[in-house]
């Protein structure tokens, strides 16, 4: 993961570089957080003062108090949702909820109040070992299945079933 700390603002800016990065985020980023990136949101625009009908999706760099986190491992992101603290002023977002969507080589800026060591251990662990990834092959008599095990994750890529004859049934082995 590439970082930078800036100690006046008590900010780090992050860039994940792979998907155990994006674990490493989600295990630094806690409630009560503000967390800055940029996003894209769907803005209604009023027309002659009758109720918006349709929305635009719009490009913008918000920042957000982070309420909770969510990991998705299949999609390879994290998700931070909380309340807008910094936005365009022409949108008038302040105040609403938002998600944001963290993915590889999407850089974001992470303020907290109080940075502890273990904090700035993980981040820079985060980025020095790396460990090939192991493949999996566990078998039994009725099924298979195949995984990739990675430093922080566990895929289950394949479950395969068969039938084998019962006991009863040695000529059909």
């Amino acid at each position: 993961m590439k970082y930078a700390f800036d100690e006046r603002k008590s900010a780090m800016t992050l860039t994940p570089q792979d998907p155990d990065d994006l674990w490493t985020l989600y295990n630094l980023v806690q409630s009560g957080d503000k967390l800055y990136a940029k996003t894209s949101r769907v803005i209604k625009i009023e027309t002659d003062g009758t109720r918006p009908t349709e929305g635009k999706r719009l490009p913008m760099f918000l920042g957000i108090q982070v309420e909770k986190t969510a990991f998705r491992t299949l999609s390879g992101n994290l998700r931070v949702t909380g309340v807008i603290i910094e936005a365009p002023e022409k949108y008038a977002v302040k105040g609403s909820h938002h998600t944001i969507t963290l993915s590889l080589k999407r850089s974001c800026t992470l303020i907290k109040d109080h940075w502890y060591r273990h904090d700035f251990e993980l981040v820079k662990r985060s980025g020095q070992w790396k460990t090939p990834p192991i493949y999996i092959l566990a078998v039994d008599d009725e099924e298979c299945s195949i995984a990739l095990l990675s430093q922080n994750n566990l895929d289950i890529i394949t479950d395969v079933k068969g039938n084998l004859p019962r006991k009863r049934e040695a000529a059909k082995r």
